[in-house]
């Protein structure tokens, strides 16, 4: 079912859609990992062309009628409606195709479904995303954007934090862009990750422009206020390398499974998955190792039956995957999951984060609501219930794509929260510290726990 790309692109759909009506039996979302996945296609890129009232509101009525087939499980529907109102009401002869896709976003925020996204235009996200960074990269640490490595030609330092951006204080832009992006329920956690890493790219696509930006910080070092009109950097073309679906890493007292997804893809077949379990827990077992750390972290989701195998493994007793309120679809997930051999009965540290969405989500649920392991990190974005078989479809006279859910998957569980990721047991936040010294902090959390 639930297949992953890139959750960047996944946030704010910008997935190659090719057919007005292809049903996706794939959950789509993502994480900001590398891949092999090109870069989206200009073959069928919208110029930037403009369109006249009568074309934007034929698309924007053709739009809403999509999202009324979504199940709308964590909907606001009376927000949603009022939405939809003002939003209409701001379309405007002459608009170009960029403030179109905004007046969209907006609306598809409000869903409040992870799996039904605007594709952000192809020659947009290629002017945003592709071609241009900035000198610096920041990160939201206790909700101030601060500095964590300089890479241009710039009077900003690591530490400095940036209080405006074009005259605007940055708590502002941050509610603001908010209401762009779009998560499962309230999905905080994604949201202020996603911004977190993509922060000048998001301001650009959801509220400035391309060009320089004005920037006010308060030096870390002097703690006074400056100013900087920022540009970007030399052109540059955005890299896609191999993307690495598993990996093994086993010492003396404890090993490491890394899972990128749970979506068979390329040279990761669904039988290279149950492979590589089957060969981790006979070598964890062989070595006599009793405490594996779990990294799930970027893990956007894939295929359940990957996922229920590997829970094979970690249940206590055998348990149903899917809830019997889910479709019927895959065989034998709604009855109980057979222990698999070598079973493993020791400790299990599972690191999660936001991007833990679909049936990643899924997955740490059942871990959660089945007591299995310990969880550390950040909230899941994705829970025990999501909308997906989602359909893509394009806009008449933009030309814009989007994705629709259509139908609900939960998993057999009880009395976890609607609308809300998992939780971990341990939280972990990085600091300017840890971004300073390049420390993993959720994973040294793990360690400490094994060696304590």
């Amino acid at each position: 079912m639930f297949l992953v790309i890139v959750l960047l692109i996944g946030i704010i759909g910008c997935t190659s859609i090719t057919s007005t009506t292809t049903t996706s039996l794939t959950e789509t979302s993502s994480t900001t990992i590398t891949t092999t996945t090109t870069m989206p296609s200009t073959t069928e890129t919208t110029i930037s062309l403009t369109y006249s009232l009568s074309e934007l509101q034929a698309d924007f009525d053709q739009f809403i009628g999509y999202v009324r087939y979504n199940p709308q499980i964590f909907t606001d529907k009376e927000a949603l409606e009022n939405i939809i109102t003002s939003q209409r009401e701001l379309l405007y002869d002459g608009m170009s195709q960029l403030e179109f896709y905004r007046v969209l976003a907006i609306v598809n925020a409000a869903i409040r479904c992870g799996h039904s996204n605007i594709q952000v235009p192809d020659n947009i996200y290629l002017e945003v995303f592709g071609s241009n960074t900035y000198p610096v990269d920041v990160r939201l640490i206790d909700s101030k954007l601060v500095v964590i490595e300089v890479k241009g030609d710039t009077d900003l330092e690591i530490g400095d934090e940036i209080t405006s951006i074009d005259g605007v204080s940055i708590s502002n832009l941050t509610i603001e862009m908010m209401q762009y992006l779009t998560a499962d329920g309230e999905g905080l956690s994604l949201k202020n990750r996603v911004l977190s890493e993509n922060y000048f790219s998001y301001y650009n696509l959801f509220l400035g422009t391309s060009g320089p930006l004005e920037i006010n910080y308060i030096e870390y070092s002097s703690e006074t206020s400056k100013s900087e009109h920022m540009l970007r950097n030399t052109p540059g073309n955005s890299t896609y390398e191999d993307f690495v679906a598993y990996e093994a890493y086993y010492d003396t007292d404890y090993a490491i499974m890394t899972l990128r997804t749970f979506s068979p893809y390329g040279i990761y077949s669904i039988t290279g998955f149950y492979n590589f379990f089957d060969t981790f827990f006979t070598e964890i077992e062989s070595r006599g190792i009793n405490k594996i750390i779990l990294d799930l972290r970027g893990n956007g989701g894939g295929d359940p039956r990957v996922a229920s195998r590997l829970f094979s493994y970690l249940e206590a007793t055998p348990q149903p995957y899917f809830a019997e309120s889910s479709p019927e679809f895959y065989t034998g997930l709604k009855s109980e999951i057979p222990l698999s051999e070598p079973h493993y009965d020791g400790d299990l540290y599972v690191l999660i984060n936001a991007y833990c969405f679909s049936t990643c989500g899924h997955f740490v649920a059942l871990l959660k609501y089945h007591n299995i392991g310990t969880l550390i990190g950040e909230e899941t974005n994705g829970g025990f219930l999501c909308t997906d078989s989602s359909v893509g479809y394009r806009l008449k006279n933009s030309k814009i794509n989007l994705r629709s859910s259509k139908v609900a998957w939960a998993v057999a569980v009880e009395g976890l929260p609607l609308g809300r990721g998992t939780s971990p047991d341990i939280e972990v936040v990085m600091s300017l510290e840890d971004y300073r010294l390049g420390i993993d902090r959720a994973l040294q959390t793990a360690l400490d726990q094994i060696a304590n």
